[in-house]
This record gives C-alpha cells, sequence and structure tokens, in this order.
C-alpha cells in the first residue's frame, strides 16, 4: 500500500494508517470523502501557517518560541491552585500565565482528564509576536486550494467502491500520482 494525498491540501497519508489509527475513525471517513485532512483542518485552516496568519520567526520569541501560536487551558471546575472556570491559562506550573482576553482564538482541541478535573484546550494566536502576515493566506489563516480539488474525485471512488477498502485505496493511490 501506498500513500493517497488530501483531495483538498495534496498533504500524502499512508493508505493503511488512514484506516488503522493514522486518524480517528469519524476524521477517516471525512478524509476518504474528500472533504480534507487533520492537516488543513478538513479544508479550514491554511497550511502554510498552520492557521495562524503569521509566517514562523526567525528569532526566539518569549511567548510563543517562534510558533505564533498557543496551546491554552480552562480547567472545568475551580481547583485548588486557583484556576477559575472561564478563565484560559497557558504555560506548566510553577509557570502559568492568563492567556489575554484579546487574543486570537484559532481552533479548539480535544479535552482531557487531568489531575484537576476536566480540561479543555484551545489554540491562539500569540499576542507578543510581531510575524509578518502569511503570503499563502494573507494573514487570515483560513485554508487555500493547492492544486486541483480532488474532492468530487475521492466521492465517485467512494461510490464506484462501495465498501471494497482495498479498491478504493488502489483508486485513490492512482489519483495520487
Amino acid at each position: 500500500m501506498g500513500d493517497i494525498k488530501c483531495a483538498r491540501c495534496g498533504e500524502p497519508w499512508d493508505s493503511y494508517g488512514v484506516r488503522h489509527g493514522d486518524m480517528e475513525p469519524d476524521e477517516s471517513e471525512k478524509f476518504l470523502a474528500g472533504k480534507g485532512c487533520p492537516s488543513c483542518g478538513f479544508a479550514t485552516r491554511c497550511t502554510e501557517c498552520r492557521g495562524t496568519g503569521k509566517i514562523e520567526l526567525e528569532h526566539h520569541c518569549e511567548v510563543c518560541g517562534g510558533t505564533n501560536k498557543i496551546l491554552g487551558w480552562s480547567a472545568a471546575k475551580v481547583t485548588g491552585h486557583g484556576y477559575q472556570d472561564g478563565r484560559w491559562y497557558f504555560g506548566y506550573s510553577p509557570n502559568v500565565k492568563v492567556v489575554p482576553e484579546n487574543a486570537k482564538f484559532l481552533r479548539a482541541e480535544r479535552g482531557h482528564q487531568s489531575l484537576d478535573g476536566f480540561v479543555q484546550q484551545k489554540w491562539f494566536r500569540c499576542w507578543a509576536c510581531d510575524a509578518e502576515p502569511c503570503p499563502r493566506c494573507k494573514g487570515t489563516g483560513k485554508f487555500v486550494q493547492r492544486g486541483e480539488d480532488k474532492s468530487e474525485l475521492f466521492a465517485i471512488t467512494k461510490k464506484l467502491n462501495g465498501n471494497d477498502c482495498d479498491g478504493q485505496d488502489a483508486d485513490l493511490e492512482d489519483l495520487s500520482l
């Protein structure tokens, strides 16, 4: 088995891995239907800047390290550490800081259970960076089609192959050449 390129952004994915652990089942289904992949946020975020709208910095930013994004978290309850429900934080103890209220939200991540209870996670654009806007998305962070959109072809292979996963994978690998 070979690679299948995302119908929207062209990112290569191992055809076996798409169905066996590289993606969640719902992500795999969307990918095989030609709706995009996790790399492009299923055709919602720019693959050049990963949705931040800014090019990566050549120098070190004290807040984000040059990545232009911050993973913030919010505790679902008030904890013994003083974190308040509804506030967003970043960093790790003992250097936890509050995300400024004017920080631009980029996208949500799945929450998880921590020692302090359930924690939600969101990515924010770094408020401390002075990076230039991304040339691909012009600073919006939104998805920009790269090359030919093959989403209709992906849908056709699904319809033609029905439940034949191997047949669909072979057709999608051929489209990816």
